[in-house]
């Protein structure tokens, strides 16, 4: 497990780093095409070879994660099944077999995404973001500040928006629990069900669960697209601000020339 951890992250830092390295050769491409054949050809070689090494290392970056979270949902799984396997039998008594059921199902899974997809996209991001940043700052320090803003504003309310989420996935994998004990206990026991003509009753304790679990995602979601909202209108507010930067910085140096 250690090694494919390793793995991963060694191909994420290779993958990061080309493709942070792939919008300035591009630019340089682009220019040099203008000043001769020979640095044009040299610029566009090493940008294959950046995209054959951003695609090939992030190929084996999703690989490693993948088997890493493979390894992880079964181990999680083995020895939770062992714990419940060693408890007392008054512990039977207070938890239900759905509740149990879950824990080893859908929560598992749950949990898992830590690593095949979490802390993938966290750390690949976190080290694109740095690398990004510190380019900025050489190209030009008031385009970087002007980042490194808006990344902290984003910064804040994503920390705002994950407690939330966070929050809300509890909820919702109760609510789930609770709706799989009640469809376990209406079907394990249908014959007294049909005996005593309770299946209203029983559909109804099932349903008020799925309210519970539909009001838990709406609010989900619309949670998500709040984030949306805000991340794409601080993107395209920076882009704007830093281009009206960039006209007065631009509109006065030309006027200090003609001053000249």
């Amino acid at each position: 497990d250690r090694w494919v951890i390793f793995a991963g992250f060694a191909s994420l830092i290779c993958a990061a780093l080309a493709e942070i390295a792939i919008p300035h050769l591009l630019a340089a491409s682009i220019f040099s095409a203008q000043n001769g054949g020979a640095v044009f050809y040299r610029n566009a070689k090493l940008l294959v070879v950046l995209c054959m090494i951003s695609g090939v290392f992030s190929g084996v970056r999703s690989c490693c994660f993948g088997i890493a979270n493979m390894i992880l949902v079964k181990r999680m799984r083995e020895m939770l099944f062992d714990s419940i396997l060693s408890q007392d039998i008054a512990f039977f008594d207070e938890e239900t077999v759905g509740d149990l059921t879950s824990r080893l199902g859908s929560d598992c899974q749950q949990v898992s995404r830590v690593i095949g997809n979490d802390l993938n996209l966290i750390s690949r991001n976190l080290l694109q973001g740095i690398g990004a940043l510190i380019y900025l700052l050489i190209l030009s320090w008031p385009l970087g500040l002007c980042t490194m803003l808006t990344c902290g504003t984003l910064s804040t309310i994503m920390l705002v928006h994950g407690r939330y989420q966070k929050k809300a996935s509890k909820f919702a994998q109760e609510f789930t629990a609770s709706a799989n004990n009640v469809a376990q206990e209406a079907i394990s026991l249908v014959r007294t069900v049909r005996v005593y003509g309770t299946e209203k009753q029983e559909f109804k304790r099932y349903a008020k669960w799925l309210d519970k679990l539909y009001d838990v995602s709406f609010r989900q979601t619309m949670a998500y697209g709040g984030w949306s909202l805000s991340l794409n209108y601080l993107y395209h507010s920076t882009q704007l601000c830093v281009g009206c930067c960039c006209f007065d910085w631009r509109n006065s140096n030309h006027e200090w020339e003609v001053h000249c």
